[in-house]
């Protein structure tokens, strides 16, 4: 599987913008919290993990949509 594309400066702070204007506005579900802080800090699932002491498969199973097929 090709490695993905880091994320712009721009695209971080955009990111952190729309996850403040979601919280606030009281409409974040679970799942899409944890994704969108992901996504604010550039990380990969495996990445968060190990960064606030979880396994890939805690953070995958907290995955918005249907799971991905490898």
């Amino acid at each position: 599987m090709p490695r993905r594309k880091p994320p712009s400066r721009m695209d971080l702070v955009e990111a952190r913008h729309s996850l403040l204007r979601a919280a606030e506005g009281g409409d974040l579900p679970w799942a899409e919290g944890v994704w969108a802080m992901r996504r604010c800090f550039g990380m990969t699932q495996a990445e968060f993990g190990r960064t606030f002491g979880l396994t890939t498969r805690q953070v995958s199973h907290w995955r918005p949509g249907p799971p991905t097929r490898r």
